[in-house]
């Protein structure tokens, strides 16, 4: 006989043919915790099997449902939604650029007529135009050599004048390239040295009279400008005292006053002629 507690019926513990169930036990099960609501039935209650074969179909149920889940999240690519898109930096904008105006470097003979500031370009220039000189006094006379050399300004133009000083011993004259005038000269030919062209140097005379203190807008004697020479013994060229080498001549308008100056080319030493 089962415990005074459980009543027949149905649905409960099978004696004689006969079921019991405990009236405090709403569901029907096996006493164990798995319990299901009892369902009515022509004849009394059906349980399901007791026991852990009751959980079994429901575990199965369960873990095909799952695996089915995640091959279709794998199929069809869901999961974690993607992270969301990074924003690039911003790219500081350059700011505009300043615009700078270079100076244009100012023409040859800017002032009209030759400034200490156009030494370095006569540097560059000198050659072609000692050349263009040569050209003429050998159409004159085929032995002209060159005594020395003067640099200006042409009229009107922002271009130097190179007057070269041409001696010619047949014709014992002297030849000015630039008027083409001939003037002739009883002198000893071998007295009258030539003017050595490997010697010149006028990159070192502007630096010599920037030592002195002239700046490149002193401006030169329209009427001398720069003239060079070889001072010999025989055919002197500046004061007591010039080394006996290239020497420049330059005629400076400072203050209202015109200096006339002679700078040695051997050492940059500069001589004047004393009242």
């Amino acid at each position: 006989m089962p415990p005074a507690a459980w009543a027949p019926g149905g649905g409960g513990v099978g004696v004689g043919g006969g079921r019991w169930y405990h009236p405090a036990i709403a569901c029907s099960g096996d006493g164990d915790g798995d319990a299901v609501p009892r369902r009515p039935f022509a004849g009394g209650e059906i349980r399901p099997p007791m026991g852990s074969l009751a959980v079994l179909p429901r575990l199965r149920c369960c873990a095909i449902l799952a695996a089915v889940t995640l091959l279709l999240a794998g199929c069809s690519g869901l999961g974690a939604p993607p992270p969301a898109p990074t924003a690039a930096p911003e790219t500081p904008t350059p700011p505009p650029p300043v615009a700078v105006e270079t100076p244009l470097p100012e023409p040859r003979c800017a002032a009209g007529r030759l400034a200490v500031g156009d030494i370095p370009t006569v540097a560059l220039e000198w050659t072609a135009g000692v050349q263009s000189a040569l050209e003429r006094a050998r159409d004159w006379r085929a032995d002209a050599r060159l005594v020395s050399l003067q640099v200006g300004c042409q009229p009107l133009e922002h271009a130097f004048r190179w007057e070269g000083s041409f001696y010619s011993d047949t014709a014992q004259a002297f030849f000015a390239s630039d008027t083409r005038q001939s003037t002739p000269a009883e002198v000893d030919p071998a007295a009258v040295p030539n003017l050595p062209l490997d010697r010149i140097d006028f990159g070192g005379l502007h630096r010599a009279l920037a030592r002195a203190g002239y700046g490149d807008r002193a401006l030169f004697s329209p009427t001398s400008g720069l003239t060079v020479r070889l001072n010999a013994p025989t055919d002197p060229f500046g004061p007591p005292g010039t080394p006996n080498d290239i020497v420049y001549h330059v005629a400076i308008d400072e203050q209202g006053e015109t200096q006339d100056m002679f700078v040695a080319g051997g050492n940059w030493t500069l001589h004047a002629y004393r009242d």
